[in-house]
């Protein structure tokens, strides 16, 4: 026996058998370091997917509604096995929105340890973008408005969207917004009546008194003709603050397309007339909006005051509101964009809904019958497609379109063409789809993104 113990023939054995079972543990320790970096990987990957589809719904969405489509969405992205239950956290907070997951996993190998679960979490934030936003809505309060409860509707639509902008913002700026109500006018307000930048003279060169027979607000062509004495008017005060479309009755042409003042912010200019606002003429009183435009601001609840007062007259022109959009965002005229702080980037976007077609604008159009020659202001398609829509794309700005159709119109191919792409032109054929699609263009205007 003491042979036995003496000998040393058998110890690699013994050696070997002691070995083994660190190595086994380790190899163990291997596979579960393994199985869980793993795990971890779908689990974040399961997490960020959730956190982005939420990123896309409208951002009154329900709490409830937003768990259950985190879950949803987090099932078909984690199939790990081995796994407990998950728990699911999803927490909205002013100007971010975070989800969080976690459970515990199970070792495959416990020889030589204590451990019999793993824990398993995951993270993600989405933040509202590292910028600013700036958002213009051209907004058709034409006549047809008044139809298919339209306007109501609108007042709906554009008060909901409001309010999720409103809650984007987490410091005052971060988000603002302009409203240009339109028809084939639109109202810079009376208190701009002697600003340099409008052009009374068109205005009162066209109207005034014939002494014929001393009526009013008689075109110098009619007085003529009548063979009467014209003088021009120069009343600003019964001016109700209209203003047409500026520049030339030039249409776009190969040489002109895109270039009009009607077309472009460029500042005006005291001696170039055709750079200046005319004031509507006292024929057109009846069709000036009564809301006046207003500017880039973030004081929502005059935002929502400006919207609840809007009124439908006139006929369409969609060129003049969507260069005023535009003029929003940068200033010009009555209205002042806020400077941009260089730290923050801005994004910037255009939401033009019209629910007909162009009719009339300064020089072209009957305002019933569809005008390709205000068409032609905007978009351009037999020079390249050169316009205000054109110009606006080529600085970075967003534009959505949509068309309210209630009546039977023919699809708009130039507000098709006008959106920054095919997804942000909006087809609707009833007055509450406009509140559906305010929902997903708010949510849209968030950008959003997955911030760890």
């Amino acid at each position: 026996m003491v042979r036995f113990w003496r000998s040393e023939s058998g110890n690699v054995v013994v050696i070997f058998t002691l070995a083994v079972i660190p190595v086994l543990g380790l190899i163990g320790a291997s596979v579960d370091f393994s199985r869980k970096s793993h795990a971890l990987s779908e689990m974040q990957i399961a997490v960020d997917s959730a956190a982005l589809a939420l990123s896309k719904m409208p951002l009154n969405t329900p709490q409830g509604t937003l768990e259950t489509k985190a879950r949803q969405y987090f099932n078909a992205n984690f199939n790990e096995a081995n796994v407990g239950d998950v728990t699911l956290t999803v927490t909205p907070n002013k100007g971010e929105l975070a989800v969080s997951a976690a459970t515990t996993m199970s070792p495959t190998v416990t020889i030589l340890s204590s451990v019999t679960s793993m824990p398993l979490a995951a993270n993600a934030t989405v933040k509202w973008g590292n910028g600013k936003l700036r958002v213009a809505l051209a907004l058709d309060i034409t006549g047809s408005m008044n139809s298919a409860n339209k306007l109501n509707a609108l007042k709906t639509a554009t008060k909901g969207l409001l309010e999720q902008l409103e809650a984007l913002a987490v410091n005052d700026g971060d988000v603002e917004v302009a409203i240009i109500p339109f028809s084939e006018l639109v109202n810079v307000g009376t208190a701009n009546k002697n600003a340099t930048w409008l052009d009374w003279t068109s205005t009162n060169a066209e109207y005034g008194t014939c002494s014929k027979n001393s009526s009013t607000n008689v075109s110098r062509k009619r007085c003529a003709s009548a063979g009467g004495t014209w003088t021009p008017s120069t009343n600003k005060n019964a001016w109700k603050g209209c203003v047409t479309d500026r520049g030339l009755s030039t249409g776009p042409n190969p040489a002109t397309a895109g270039a009009g003042y009607d077309q472009k912010i460029d500042a005006t200019d005291t001696s170039v007339i055709a750079s200046k606002f005319p004031p509507a003429s006292p024929s057109l009183d009846s069709y000036c909006p009564t809301t006046t435009m207003i500017g880039l601001n973030h004081n929502w609840s005059s935002l929502k005051s400006t919207v609840e007062n809007l009124t439908a007259a006139g006929a369409t022109n969609q060129p003049l509101g969507l260069v005023w959009a535009w003029q929003a965002l940068v200033g010009g005229g009555p209205l002042t964009a806020p400077d941009k702080d260089p730290q923050y980037k801005y994004n910037e976007a255009i939401v033009l809904l019209s629910d007909g077609l162009n009719t009339r604008n300064r020089w072209e159009g009957n305002g019933s019958n569809t005008s390709t020659a205000v068409d032609k202001r905007m978009y351009d398609s037999s020079n390249g497609g050169k316009g205000t829509c054109a110009n606006i794309k080529a600085t970075d700005i967003t534009i959505y379109t949509i068309q309210v159709n209630t009546g039977n119109d023919a699809r708009s191919t130039l507000l098709q063409n006008c959106a920054t792409d095919a997804g942000k032109f909006y087809y609707l054929t009833s007055a509450s789809e406009m509140v559906t699609v305010f929902d997903e263009i708010a949510s849209e205007l968030a950008s959003l993104y997955i911030a760890k």
